[in-house]
């Protein structure tokens, strides 16, 4: 990328005053876990089957030394999602922080919660 390294200079000239313990860092990423392949073994594609985009996005932040691991941001689709249920597994006592909306979306809304 053109520019990238003039811009890491002017990021690192911003954080410099702060100690890395104050320095946060957050990145976010998308995963459609019901996705099917685009290639296959097969040697004919199959017509008339449409793709799921069933999504989850996945947040994390930690700060510039490594000292402060925040926990893990999952925004699914449903408030409480069966697969938990039936496991038996309590999503509050997990070491993440589940959210919801309706596309699976780090919105506003759901970072002020």
């Amino acid at each position: 990328m053109e520019g990238a390294e003039d811009r890491m200079v002017e990021l690192r000239a911003i954080v410099a005053p702060y100690l890395l313990i104050d320095v946060y860092n957050m990145d976010k990423t998308g995963l459609f876990w019901k996705a099917t392949l685009d290639t296959t073994l097969a040697t004919k594609t199959l017509l008339g089957i449409k793709k799921q985009k069933v999504r989850v996005s996945l947040a994390n932040c930690s700060n510039a030394d490594g000292s402060d691991k925040l926990p893990l941001w999952i925004i699914g689709a449903l408030i409480k999602p069966r697969c938990f249920a039936a496991a038996r597994v309590n999503i509050n006592l997990l070491d993440i922080l589940w959210r919801s909306n309706k596309k699976a979306w780090i919105i506003t809304v759901i970072m002020l919660n």
